[in-house]
């Protein structure tokens, strides 16, 4: 007797479709434990090498002074407009603040590549200025979630509602 696939499993990315959603993902929601408990989310920008998500942040932030006390953290990427278009990942892992500067290069050189073009040596100091006072953040993960509807292969919908392009086109 074959058991019927749960609607999860249907949707799960693979490995493979994991990274390379990773690395086409322009911003990612960090969310580290604020000092009261509460949540602290914020939209990051990121690199991405070695199979770990890396942010830079200013050292004193609060994400940062969050992963110091609390290095448990979520990072999630998502995508689609619709319901049959939705896919993304979300990652719980372990954070590790890391100053060393041949690191933080990397991650500098790995954002500035994914947000404005390939790196070359004129752009040297434009990155060691964006690193000033700067941290780097690891994540490694623990436990990856995924799901692509887009694998579910529903009829095509058409973005709508009072988010819709056109209806902020239209109150403007």
């Amino acid at each position: 007797m074959t058991e019927k696939p749960k609607p999860r499993d249907l949707i799960r990315m693979s490995h493979d479709e994991v990274d390379a959603f990773i690395k086409t993902g322009r911003t990612a929601l960090l969310a580290t434990q604020g000092p009261r408990g509460w949540p602290h989310v914020v939209p990051m920008w990121f690199g991405y090498f070695d199979g770990n998500i890396w942010f830079e942040a200013h050292s004193k932030s609060q994400k940062v002074l969050n992963v110091r006390r609390d290095n448990r953290v979520t990072v999630t990427l998502e995508r689609g407009d619709t319901y049959d278009q939705l896919r993304g990942i979300s990652i719980d892992g372990e954070a590790e603040i890391v100053d060393d500067p041949e690191t933080l290069w990397r991650i500098g050189v790995s954002e500035w590549e994914r947000y404005h073009g390939p790196y070359h040596d004129g752009l040297r100091s434009e990155i060691e200025s964006m690193l000033h006072r700067r941290v780097g953040i690891q994540v490694r993960p623990i436990k990856i979630r995924s799901w692509d509807h887009r694998k579910l292969n529903l009829p095509r919908s058409e973005v709508a509602g009072s988010t819709a392009p056109e209806t902020h086109e239209a109150r403007s």
